[in-house]
């Protein structure tokens, strides 16, 4: 059974962003190189075990219906260099589920944007930051119900110290709060979470041109919410 139109749109959504990265780190566009540091950065994690670079889009889990679970492969896919911050690279990791159920709702579906941030030190050992971005929590249990509210009952992200599933081990502070706060986003569904990533790790002017590139097919699979974002975004 093919997925619906925005839970296609979600995995098309993915597979654009591999796609740029992909371009960006093989050098085809040299105006945008990454620095070395960056390189060095980007580098230093192959020495670590618990996890495998999405190297190529034929690994992707991405091609089923109603289905991302990068834990499967243990699997991490690299994102765009920083602008800034360029000691840390940032890696990918999804666990998204969309009920098949005819009549399903695309903003139910559970969905976990996990991204760590890495570099390597003078020590030559790994350290970074992470965070999660988060469909509400009922979204991802079993048997609840309207009445039942939680906590992080909204589209929200958190601090983060690892993935609980996989990827390297890397020096963070012990302190770090990953329970409270949790920042709510301005995101109704799946696609609206991962378009609110790009904006938090590129800003406005790549989001805008990101938009441009990859938009048409996505702008259906949006929020009537998180449209209105993208036309205040337009308008500066």
């Amino acid at each position: 059974m093919p997925g619906s139109f925005e839970d296609t749109a979600f995995r098309k959504l993915i597979e654009a962003l591999f796609e740029e990265q992909r371009v960006t780190w093989s050098a085809e566009r040299p105006e945008n190189k990454p620095s070395r540091r960056t390189s060095q950065a980007k580098y230093a994690l192959s020495c670590y075990k618990g996890w495998a670079e999405i190297s190529n889009d034929s690994i992707l889990p991405t091609k089923e219906p109603n289905i991302v679970d990068f834990a499967r492969g243990n699997y991490l896919m690299p994102l765009l260099p920083l602008e800034k911050d360029d000691y840390l690279v940032p890696w990918l990791s999804i666990s998204y589920r969309q009920s098949s159920t005819p009549g399903a709702k695309f903003e139910n579906a559970c969905c976990r944007i996990y991204v760590l941030m890495l570099g390597q030190n003078e020590d030559k050992r790994l350290f970074g930051i992470g965070f999660r971005i988060e469909s509400p929590e009922k979204n991802c249990q079993e048997n609840t119900t309207d009445d039942d509210t939680g906590r992080h009952d909204f589209y929200h992200a958190q601090l983060i110290k690892s993935i609980r599933t996989h990827g390297p081990e890397f020096d963070v502070p012990d302190w770090l709060p990953c329970r409270q706060p949790s920042f709510p986003l301005w995101a109704i569904n799946p696609v609206d979470a991962l378009l609110n990533l790009i904006l938090t790790l590129y800003g406005t002017k790549y989001y805008k041109d990101f938009l441009r590139k990859h938009g048409a097919s996505l702008v259906g699979a949006m929020s009537k919410e998180f449209r209105q974002l993208n036309q205040r975004l337009r308008q500066n």
